[in-house]
């Protein structure tokens, strides 16, 4: 009865060393390509939502700058 003991004893410890192995190495993995993905979905969104913005703003700048220099030029030539 008493050898058995050890040896479970040491089963256990081989057993929980693993464990620890596998979950740390498996916990890298999963934040790993979690990380990816998170970062390639936020990339994509600020990518998207940015070039949104930035295309709306620019182009109401851009025709409202045109619109006024063809008008002040009409205006000009009507003078």
């Amino acid at each position: 009865m008493e050898e058995k003991s050890p040896q479970k004893s040491e089963n256990l410890r081989i057993s929980e060393s693993q464990n620890l192995r596998n979950s740390e190495s498996q916990n890298l993995r999963i934040s790993e390509s979690q990380n990816l993905r998170i970062s390639e979905s936020q990339n994509l969104r600020i990518s998207e939502s940015q070039n949104l913005r930035i295309s709306e703003s620019q182009n109401l700048r851009i025709s409202e700058f045109q619109n006024l220099r063809i008008s002040e030029s009409q205006n000009l030539r009507i003078l």
